[in-house]
């Protein structure tokens, strides 16, 4: 039987537009959450939700981004309740100067981190990177090339599900230039390894 992948439930806060609370989608044992910092995009992995022993992928849903400014779960590993909050995520955060709240040269998953002037792509899981759609097919993206909003630079393979890299977000700018392809097609990737450098189009 094949894992089961949760989404994970989203509660607005009252009086913070710029807040919102992720919450487990059923009891179990929560484990390997990213850290205060990292920077989320809709449909990454957050996490894996064990239950009765099987452990599950969980995501965010759609339409849901943002940086990690607080975790409720302090140890690496714990039992959750239904709808128990995990982590609260701070939206639009960066300006158009590309510069993040925490320090410099922490990379965020899929998120950007600005290093003079340029900021990365970084793996939203373990798993195996591919370039193209299959292996007959052109890349998604080329060093040099010109990418927007909503654009698919890559995959990444976990558990037999592909998941795609889109480029874009409410913290990116509307157009970059792809300077480097940090993986090569079909390599085996860490969590928060740079996938791409990319610069923004003047």
């Amino acid at each position: 039987m094949s894992k089961q992948i949760l989404v994970a439930r989203i509660e607005p806060l009252p009086d913070q537009t710029d807040r919102i609370q992720v919450n487990a989608p059923s009891v179990g044992e929560i484990k390997d959450m990213p850290p205060v910092g990292n920077y989320l995009n809709p449909g990454e992995v957050i996490g894996t939700l064990v239950i009765m022993e099987r452990e599950h992928p969980l995501v965010l849903p759609a339409g849901i981004d943002g940086q990690i400014e607080e975790i409720f779960t302090k140890e690496d590993s714990r039992g959750v309740a239904y709808n128990q909050p995990l982590f609260r995520l701070r939206q639009g955060f960066l300006g158009n100067d590309l510069r993040f709240d925490h320090p410099a040269g922490q990379t965020a998953r899929k998120g950007v981190s600005a290093l003079k002037g340029t900021f990365s792509i970084t793996a939203p899981s373990d798993g195996i990177f591919y370039r193209k759609p299959s292996p007959e097919s052109p890349p998604y993206v080329e060093e040099g090339q010109q990418v927007a909003a909503g654009q698919v630079l890559g995959l990444i393979e976990v558990m037999k599900s592909f998941n795609q890299i889109h480029y874009g977000g409410p913290t990116f700018p509307d157009k970059s230039i792809v300077e480097k392809v940090k993986a090569e097609d079909g390599a085996e990737v860490c969590y928060g390894q740079e996938l791409f450098s990319l610069r923004p189009v003047q």
